[in-house]
């Protein structure tokens, strides 16, 4: 008996260490994104801690209000949107039409 390969069995060999090797860059990036994931929580946690410890009493504001505050603190007034100042769905559209989308 030959312990030889064919050609045949040798592309099939190939194409199975190929496939683990996508498999394995998957799994990979995977962990990349979780990792990528894990550390804006942590970022964001730490310093939104941060901002609430520089405020008296956040618990009695709404997510508006301190939006709105930090905005203010930051001068980007405009940054936040307030529901009154909020354009309806109808003026969104005649905005779009007439800012010269026409062809």
């Amino acid at each position: 008996m030959s312990t030889r390969k064919t050609t045949t069995e040798k592309i099939q060999a190939e194409q199975v260490r190929k496939q683990q090797s996508e498999n394995r860059i998957k799994t990979l990036l995977k962990a990349q994104r979780e990792e990528e994931r894990k550390a804006r929580t942590k970022r964001l946690i730490e310093r939104g801690a941060i901002v609430e410890s520089l405020i008296d009493n956040p618990a009695k504001l709404s997510n508006e209000e301190f939006a709105t505050m930090i905005a203010t603190a930051l001068g980007k007034q405009s940054a936040v949107k307030k529901a009154d100042t909020a354009p309806t769905p109808t003026e969104q559209t005649n905005e779009g039409e007439d800012e010269g989308m026409a062809l």
